[in-house]
């Protein structure tokens, strides 16, 4: 390995076809701002103090965030659409694996939309089959305890990260 410095360019155009060619290669919008977010990250290391000062790098930088927030956005969208679907079909993988993938903040966001698109009959109905599900899974884990402060999930048959996203998930409802 080298740690001989070269210098690279590029122009704000050059910017702006890069992000577009990630946004439409990737596989779907996670991992388009994934590398967006990598992107920004990089360029905002290595970019030396006369440059960033620059009219020039501040247009870049506010085009390259402007994509990182119409991406971020669409990433929202269908998630949001992939938690609807899943809790309207009172799927616990699905809603888990969601809630893996996002931040917990995220999770809230996308719950939140959904539950607005929901009508109080159906949102009523939701909220008690996840409490149900997620105070059965909690008094489950706590009888295959040993210890009377320590629920064992594993010991109950129970996937913990399940356990968290409905916890999360009875939160928002609650909402």
């Amino acid at each position: 390995m080298s740690d001989k410095k070269f210098t690279l360019t590029f122009t704000e155009n050059d910017l702006i076809d890069f992000c577009r060619l990630q946004i439409d290669k990737s596989a779907n919008p996670g991992h388009a701002l994934a590398a967006l977010t990598s992107l920004q990250a990089f360029i905002g290391k290595h970019v030396p103090p006369d440059i960033e000062a620059s009219e020039s790098y501040k247009q870049a930088r506010e085009k390259l965030e402007q994509f990182l927030s119409e991406t971020r956005d669409k990433l929202l969208m269908v998630n949001g659409e992939r938690f609807l679907n899943a809790l309207q079909h009172r799927n616990i993988s699905e809603i888990t694996s969601l809630h893996s993938e996002l931040s917990r903040s995220g999770f809230q966001e996308i719950a939140d939309k959904a539950f607005m698109r929901l009508s109080q009959s159906e949102k009523s109905e939701l909220h008690d089959w996840a409490e149900q599900w997620y105070c059965n899974a909690g008094e489950r884990a706590q009888a295959a305890s040993n210890y009377p402060d320590a629920p064992d999930f594993k010991a109950a048959g129970i996937d913990y990260h399940q356990y968290v996203a409905m916890m999360d998930t009875v939160t928002a409802l609650k909402n």
